[in-house]
């Protein structure tokens, strides 16, 4: 090919690759308007009701670490929400410490909660670990949460800052939150760290066999997962100025697992999308037809477990796969075979 050539064919390359991104960049900027623009213009207390649909997302996220990447199974994640919840609002409301203070005690006790219940999973695993964390997130609630330097039950004030007083401010600051979590969980998945981790999740001998500290790199999937599921409890503690026991029941634990299997393991688009769609559609139904937040929860929410297990293994990350691919430069096209099929029609 000539010199001439080259020189006349790249700016029509460029001018091809521009043109097919901007389709992509208008429903960028649609998406962009929804989240950061619309609730400019609604009452400020739609703003607590998305900022709870963040808070859930990160803890979901924080599920998919261990279930998704790291193939252990926790049924007592409220357990570690709320740990990451009161020691926040200690630290601010009782010591005194600043909101960030708080902010960072809530990750790392969550981190320090999660790393030893790791170190059970060393031993058991299975539907052992799941009882072993179910019964951890019982005695949480009726035990931990109810010490003396929580209130002996009457909960702990969690005071936010003047800049976040409002509830339009403290959604723009779960979104940063989200944000931040969300880039360490794909810095995670692509470091040696994140392989190794999956490399233990398909098989631990084989893995071992390689090389792998299995234990290390399952304890650190669990701080990981713990420092996320801290965050979480500390913007849930400061979202509603106070917490307590009460909100944090299994009934919180299994909403959590709903929002982490049916978004799709291993998929955070897939989680956050139906993050959003179970949080938030079942609270403006209720206000139009006065639907309870318990019939989602235990009728609408296992029927779209059954579904998932059935039809969709990869959740709503495998049906908005195509989409996404499409956002990120890709052709729009399904893609079922990086779905690994777990659930009834494949591997438990």
């Amino acid at each position: 090919m000539a010199v001439a050539d080259i020189a006349y064919d790249e700016p029509v390359a460029d001018t091809r690759s521009f043109a097919r991104w901007i389709p992509r960049l208008v429903v960028w900027a649609a998406i962009a308007a929804l989240v950061l623009g619309w609730p400019l213009a609604l009452a400020d207390f739609h703003s607590q009701r998305w900022s709870h649909a963040v808070v859930l997302t990160i803890a979901a996220l924080s599920l998919n670490v261990l279930i998704g990447y790291a193939g252990q199974i926790s049924l007592g994640h409220q357990g570690f929400l709320g740990v990451g919840a009161f020691v926040s609002a200690y630290v601010v409301a009782v010591l005194g410490q600043p909101f960030f203070m708080g902010v960072v005690a809530g990750i790392v006790t969550g981190a320090v909660a999660s790393l030893l219940m790791g170190v059970v999973a060393l031993r058991v695993r299975g539907l052992y670990l799941a009882l072993v964390t179910l019964a951890y997130g019982r005695m949480a609630q009726e035990t931990l949460f109810n010490l003396r330097i929580f209130g002996s039950g009457a909960g702990v004030e969690a005071p936010r800052p003047s800049f976040l007083a409002s509830d339009r401010a403290f959604y723009y600051f779960t979104l940063v939150m989200l944000a931040l979590v969300l880039y360490v969980n794909w810095r995670f998945v692509r470091s040696k760290a994140g392989r190794a981790v999956s490399a233990i999740r398909e098989n631990e001998q084989v893995a071992a066999s390689y090389g792998i500290p299995v234990a290390r790199y399952k304890l650190l999937a669990f701080v990981l997962s713990g420092a996320f599921v801290g965050l979480a409890g500390a913007l849930f503690a400061f979202r509603n100025s106070r917490i307590d026991s009460q909100g944090l029941s299994f009934q919180l634990a299994l909403f959590i697992v709903l929002l982490t299997v049916v978004g799709g393991l291993r998929s955070p688009a897939g989680i956050i999308v139906f993050a959003v769609f179970f949080d938030l559609l079942p609270i403006y139904i209720s206000d139009e037809f006065g639907i309870k937040w318990s019939f989602w929860l235990l009728a609408v929410g296992p029927a779209l477990l059954v579904v998932t297990l059935v039809l969709y293994p990869g959740g709503v990350g495998q049906q908005i796969k195509p989409l996404t691919s499409w956002l990120r430069g890709g052709p729009l096209r399904a893609h079922h075979e990086e779905f690994v099929q777990e659930g009834v029609s494949g591997r438990p």
